[in-house]
């Protein structure tokens, strides 16, 4: 995704997906300081891309690329302007910003499924590992809820006592979707997608696109509340600096 005609459709979800990240980070812990804003916005973006990895014994995205920390520090140095946050909490910042994460959240789930695939044999009952992968995807795709809890003084920005969240259930309805649609042999002939990148198109749109609508135009929030209407409900932090 990052390399070819598209390559800058990757670099404009990881700026939207970074911007996301920090923002809410602002908004569920006011004051907090540079460093451990910058630590806090590393664990939870890129849990599920150091996690999955971590479990399959391969490196993690924040130590097997060039990029990650450095554009969550970008970012923090973004949204450290109450300018620049009054403006990116808008309405048509937050749906784009909105978009960017969930399609970088399918494309990091997309990779922790496909390294489980390479790492993992399937059953000798079944042609494909269906529990791996789902747990995969799903740990993939919302990682950064537990990541955090590593360190003693986020112990408690992870938390399931209210339940599962729009990540989780986000993660969770890629994964099936997508081990349905495209992997699991016995069911996707059934589904009737000739080309498997339509399927993961079709997951894509929905959860960037057409719910974060139905949310803020219809109230209509099936997976809990989006990131377009967390990032609205979460304040700018009290100490950002003026343009």
């Amino acid at each position: 995704m990052s390399k070819g005609d598209f390559g800058w459709v990757w670099y404009a979800c990881l700026v939207c997906y970074c911007l996301g990240i920090t923002l809410l980070i602002r908004g569920g812990k006011p004051g907090i300081d540079n460093l451990n804003g910058i630590v806090l916005s590393c664990l939870t973006a890129y849990g599920g891309g150091t996690l999955v990895p971590l479990l399959l014994g391969k490196p993690g995205v924040m130590v097997s690329t060039e990029w990650a920390v450095p554009a969550i520090i970008a970012a923090w140095i973004v949204t450290s302007f109450s300018a620049a946050q009054s403006v990116l909490r808008t309405l048509p910042f937050r749906l784009v910003i909105h978009a960017g994460v969930e399609i970088l959240r399918l494309y990091t789930l997309m990779g922790t499924i496909n390294l489980c695939y390479a790492t993992i044999k399937p059953p000798a009952w079944y042609p494909v590992p269906t529990v791996p992968a789902l747990l995969c995807g799903l740990i993939g795709g919302c990682g950064g809820m537990f990541l955090p809890s590593i360190v003693p003084t986020y112990a408690t920005t992870a938390s399931l006592a209210n339940g599962p969240n729009w990540a989780m259930k986000a993660a969770l309805f890629h994964s099936v979707w997508l081990q349905l649609t495209t992997r699991d042999p016995n069911a996707a002939p059934y589904v009737g997608f000739a080309d498997p990148m339509h399927a993961q198109a079709l997951s894509g749109v929905i959860v960037a696109f057409v719910l974060p609508l139905l949310a803020v135009f219809a109230n209509i929030t099936p997976f809990g509340p989006p990131v377009v209407v967390a990032l609205a409900a979460s304040k700018p932090a009290g100490k950002t600096k003026k343009a």
